[in-house]
């Protein structure tokens, strides 16, 4: 459903993209797979961006950091940081967004040359 909620956003197909990634999360919440859990709440945190709902996008991607953060895993943080910043740039709150930004460039830079741990998944099928 995380697949169907990205293809459906590539074609502007927003309603259609939230549900899915909706059903996503319900299902992943009963299922001890938070890279996945995280994976959804991202991709749905970028569906409601698109839909003008920045207040929910934020939301998503906050859980979708804390997630990333207890379970240790630094790539998606870092890509998490970097939605954020992107968000809070667009809607104007420049200080807040070059927080997470510089936040997002410390652990890409700290992580940078760690490709032996970190392998593609389907769920980058988003841009991040």
């Amino acid at each position: 459903m995380n697949a169907l909620g990205i293809l459906a956003r590539s074609r502007g197909e927003l309603d259609t993209a939230s549900r899915n990634l909706e059903d996503c999360l319900a299902i992943l919440r009963a299922a001890p797979y938070p890279e996945l859990e995280t994976a959804a709440l991202n991709n749905l945190a970028l569906v409601k961006a698109k839909s003008d709902a920045p207040s929910e996008a934020e939301g998503f991607f906050k859980s979708a950091l804390q997630i990333s953060q207890r379970i240790g895993d630094r790539h998606h943080e870092a890509a998490i940081l970097n939605n954020l910043a992107d968000l809070l740039h667009r809607s104007g709150q420049e200080e807040d967004s070059m927080d997470y930004l510089k936040q997002a460039v410390r652990l890409f830079s700290e992580i940078g040359g760690d490709t032996d741990r970190h392998q593609p998944d389907i769920w980058m099928l988003t841009s991040w």
